[in-house]
């Protein structure tokens, strides 16, 4: 394939370079490849000349000129090579060599691109794992679509892939409260009761049609129990409900979870105690200001994190470890979790406990997707859960439809912000990235469905 050819000409390039006294006999550097922001730049680009700047205090478009001065690259390949910027350096790939891979992936039709590399291993796959707290939003379908793809291909590619969806069903979760009261408040108030809605509870209408619904269900049933007695049979109620609407509208939006791992179920079977009491037995926690703590510091992270409060109560960064542990423990070669932009900070901290507990950290990968706005043509559509202003997946798919969701949502890298505009994704013009592929796609299975056609 092209990037391999690519890497393997820019790996012969720098020693070449370095045999010619050009460059550090030590410099050693990793190609990296990825496409250009614009795609009018081409289709395929390095910063490899600004990293090699960086470490030999050199121009880096010097450098880059340089390295291109040593490529050998096929003419059929590679049509364009150009220096741009501070000294990237980007290359078009050649029109013959296109119709090429076009010609062979409609001969090879589904098993384009397949392979054993994964060797049957099993790999476990988390993604979504929505707060219970509300229906699915539109951040939720870019985990989605980038999850389902990366399982696809991964299965495609040989591995053992398990897809699993973590559910925050806890009682003890601050969030699951905290929906539980805001619930409990509306369903009072139906009622001519006084109750208010918690400072930090939610606030959108689907509070309200959940209430609404309870009432329908079980009357005034609920009303005069004792408030621990209420508020638990509404978590229990608002849990179901939600978890419910989740599976649908995974499944609505194309996908399949193997698993949905119940985060009550650590505690039941005492998972989370037990691992606390396995870093304790390591010697990787101490206590302090009536806390128990992870000294995740000797781990690489910048600061030490509650394990267990002052009130006994275990944090989510508690559970979140014997969670991990358990997947290490059901016989899983490889783990990878696909989290929010929001969970960040989180990851060092989950990486010095699986340590901690004496797990390989190379055989865990988290990879982080950026936020998703959503717009109407040039105006931005406010997203927030507890401030009620929610679009929820189900009505994105039920505006644009499945495909161009997922379409849209694979468009950007996942570390890039990515902007849906709801007016294009339903267009019926070229500008419609989504109606030019169909187009484009219609267009070339007819004309080139003989793979004797050179056109």
């Amino acid at each position: 394939m092209a990037r391999e050819l690519l890497r393997q000409a820019l790996t012969e390039a720098l020693s070449a370079a370095r045999q010619a006294g050009e460059l550090p006999e030590d410099l050693m550097v990793e190609v990296e490849l990825r496409p250009p922001r614009d795609r009018r730049w081409g289709d395929i680009s390095t910063n490899l000349p600004m990293v090699i700047a960086s470490a030999t205090n050199r121009n880096p478009r010097a450098v880059a000129e340089a390295i291109i001065a040593r490529l050998d690259l096929p003419d059929d390949v590679i049509q364009r090579v150009e220096v741009a910027g501070a000294g990237f350096i980007n290359f078009t790939l050649s029109p013959k060599w296109l119709r090429g891979v076009v010609r062979q992936v409609l001969s090879e039709g589904d098993d384009y691109g397949r392979s054993d590399a994964g060797g049957g291993r099993r790999l476990l796959l988390e993604f979504v794992s929505a707060n219970p707290t509300g229906p699915l939003a539109v951040v939720q379908g870019r985990a989605a679509a980038i999850g389902d793809t990366l399982a696809n291909l991964l299965a495609h590619t040989g591995w053992a892939v398990s897809r699993e969806y973590y559910v925050n069903d806890a009682t003890n979760s601050t969030q699951v409260r905290r929906f539980a009261e805001t619930l409990e408040a509306r369903y009072l108030q139906h009622f001519g009761r006084e109750a208010s809605i918690p400072e930090d509870g939610y606030q959108g209408d689907y509070v309200v049609e959940m209430a609404e619904e309870l009432v329908k269900e079980q009357g005034d049933r609920y009303l005069d129990m004792k408030p621990e007695e209420r508020l638990s049979e509404l978590t229990r109620y608002s849990l179901e409900r939600i978890v419910d609407s989740h599976r649908r509208d995974m499944r609505a939006f194309g996908v399949e979870f193997d698993t949905w791992f119940l985060e009550s179920s650590l505690y039941e079977k005492r998972e989370v105690e037990a691992t606390m009491e396995a870093m304790k037995a390591g010697g990787h926690t101490y206590e302090s200001e009536g806390a128990l703590w992870l000294r995740a510091t000797d781990f690489g992270d910048e600061q030490d994190h509650v394990l267990v409060r002052r009130d006994g109560r275990p944090s989510y960064l508690a559970a979140d470890i014997a969670y991990h542990k358990n997947k290490f423990d059901r016989g899983f070669d490889r783990l990878v979790d696909i989290w929010g932009p929001d969970h960040h900070g989180h990851v060092t901290r989950l990486k010095a406990g699986v340590r901690a507990l004496g797990y390989d950290p190379e055989r865990f990968d988290i990879l982080i997707h950026q936020i998703v706005r959503l717009f109407r043509g040039s105006e931005m559509v406010r997203m927030s859960k507890r401030a009620g202003d929610i679009v929820p997946l189900s009505g994105l798919v039920d505006d644009v439809g499945k495909d161009a969701a997922r379409f849209f949502f694979l468009m950007q890298s996942m570390e890039s912000h990515l902007d849906f505009d709801l007016e294009l994704a339903k267009k019926q013009a070229a500008d419609n990235p989504v109606y030019y592929v169909q187009y484009a796609h219609a267009w070339t299975s007819t004309c080139w469905a003989s793979p004797t056609n050179s056109n």
